[in-house]
């Protein structure tokens, strides 16, 4: 969907009363041990795109509900899947980190792919920030979220298989 979707798809639903946001989707894992089909849990995300400067500078951190991450890790145990913990990169240009060779910058891109992946960063992708982001200083009753994600691209390129009906990528 991207940022700014995101965002106005949250502010709309805050205002109806929604206070709660799960994110569920696919992702480019940026780490070799991440298996297409793993789950990813955002405890927080690099801001590395531009809507959420729209309400906080960059310097504030995207950080994802406590409650909501110890609930998606809980779930993901009880069921015996296998499951990331850890910071996420939100992007605006999701296949330039997904397919870097095939874009003009791939030299440059490639390398900060790299960079990303040796500061321990789990994925890259679309739109995440809007989700983690909470008590924007606006009001005090900031929506609280958090994201799940399974790889569809593996570091290197591979891709995955398409989609069971259920959407997942086992």
């Amino acid at each position: 969907m991207g940022g700014p979707s995101v965002a106005i798809g949250i502010e709309e639903l805050s205002e109806l009363g929604v206070h709660t946001f799960l994110r569920v989707g696919t992702c480019g894992a940026a780490q070799p041990h991440i298996k297409m089909g793993d789950l990813i849990i955002a405890e927080g995300s690099v801001r590395t795109e531009g809507t959420p400067n729209g309400y906080v500078p960059l310097e504030y951190p995207a950080i994802a509900s406590r409650d909501v991450v110890n609930a998606l890790v809980a779930a993901a145990t009880a069921a015996g899947a296998p499951h990331h913990l850890g910071v996420i990169r939100s992007v605006d240009a999701l296949y330039s980190d997904l397919v870097p060779d095939q874009m003009p910058r791939s030299t440059e891109l490639k390398e900060e792919l790299a960079m990303w992946s040796r500061a321990g960063i789990l994925p890259s992708a679309r739109g995440h920030a809007q989700f983690v982001r909470r008590r924007d200083g606006r009001r005090r009753d900031s929506p609280r979220g958090a994201i799940v994600d399974g790889p569809n691209v593996q570091r290197g390129g591979g891709r995955h298989p398409p989609l069971d009906r259920a959407g997942s990528c086992r």
